[in-house]
């Protein structure tokens, strides 16, 4: 009697091990993108993988910093300079002939050599002067606070620099020099920031030439008077005695 060998159950080892290759690339294998080309390679022949690299992705950039534009400065009347980032421009801020104006570049205006050829109406006390008398001169329209500086004509000699009123006023009384020569003259305020310029235009008289006084109050004329008058009676008493001195001759019969 022939026994026919039996098969033995369970799994072989070998299908056990495949099957795990296979599930662990089953998963690779379906991540791969399919070929353009569906058909089926005949058996033997190499196949054709195709892999796709996603395009790199650009890396987020950082937000842009916004840019804080620069202060404007300001020129005479304008403003200047400025932008983005840059620094604040600077100069003088005037706001109309009689605004606020910023000291920060003021500076002394140079003396000018003759009065300017216009300006606006400055007052003096009186319309003539004599050497050494004292002038008070007044002006308004300049900026609050700001210095004004007073010059006389016609040598150009400066005077004083002064300040404005809160109201933009300027009063100021000089002494004129004892040298001062006699014509017109003219006194003139210029504003350090405004660069209003105001003139008065006066007039100035020499001191007539007195006579020297007399001794006592008494005028020169009257001692030339006296003396003539005194020396004409001299001469009379001097007649008189050599008349009366002289002895009359004797007439004999």
């Amino acid at each position: 009697m022939i026994r026919r060998p039996r098969l033995r159950r369970g799994v072989p080892v070998p299908l056990l091990a495949l099957a795990l290759v296979l599930g662990l690339v089953a998963p690779f294998g379906s991540s791969l993108p399919a070929s353009a080309d569906d058909s089926t390679p005949p058996d033997g022949a190499p196949v054709a993988v195709t892999v796709t690299v996603p395009e790199a992705t650009a890396s987020p950039t950082s937000p842009t910093q916004p840019v804080t534009p620069g202060k404007a400065g300001t020129g005479s009347g304008a403003g200047s300079g400025g932008g983005a980032g840059g620094s604040a421009g600077t100069g003088t801020t005037v706001i109309g002939s009689a605004g606020i104006a910023s000291a920060t570049e003021a500076k002394e205006p140079s003396i000018p050599k003759a009065p300017a050829g216009t300006a606006e109406h400055a007052a003096v006390d009186r319309a003539t002067y004599r050497p050494g008398d004292t002038v008070t001169v007044s002006s308004e329209g300049f900026a609050p606070g700001e210095q004004v500086q007073i010059v006389l004509f016609g040598e150009g000699t400066l005077v004083a620099n002064v300040a404005a009123d809160a109201e933009g006023r300027v009063q100021h009384a000089f002494a004129l020099p004892k040298e001062l020569n006699a014509g017109q003259h003219t006194v003139q305020l210029t504003g350090w920031q405004s660069h209003r310029v105001a003139a008065s235009r006066f007039l100035v008289e020499l001191v007539p030439a007195t006579a020297a006084p007399g001794i006592q109050g008494v005028p020169p004329w009257a001692w030339w008077a006296g003396g003539g008058i005194g020396l004409l009676l001299l001469l009379g008493v001097a007649w008189w005695l050599m008349r009366a001195l002289r002895v009359p001759e004797a007439r004999t019969a």
